[in-house]
């Protein structure tokens, strides 16, 4: 596998994860959220980083960042693709004749 395939993921996982920060506070502000709970969203994006950044170091460390990023990258795609599908729960998703 060559060093162009990583670096590749590598580029498309920061930039889903980028981009899904900037969706998630456009939906939050559509859904009529202030600008604090949109600051509050926004740093909950650096928490699961922080609490995993010492464990995810140590498998690095012992297996090498060749798998950990083969195999992380083309999970947080499909992971924003998922979270990001409509709810039904959603009021802007659900018809306006019921």
């Amino acid at each position: 596998m060559s060093v162009y395939f990583v670096i590749l993921l590598s580029v498309l996982s920061s930039i889903a994860y980028r981009g899904s920060k900037v969706l998630v506070s456009l939906d939050a502000l559509h859904l009529g959220a202030n600008s604090f709970m949109v600051g509050v969203l926004a740093a909950l994006y650096a928490l699961f980083p922080l609490l995993l950044a010492v464990y995810a170091g140590r498998i690095s460390d012992r297996i090498g960042v060749r798998y950990p990023i083969l195999f992380g990258s083309p999970d947080s795609p499909s992971t924003h693709w998922v979270s990001g599908r409509p709810s039904s729960r959603s009021p802007r998703y659900r018809s306006s004749s019921c």
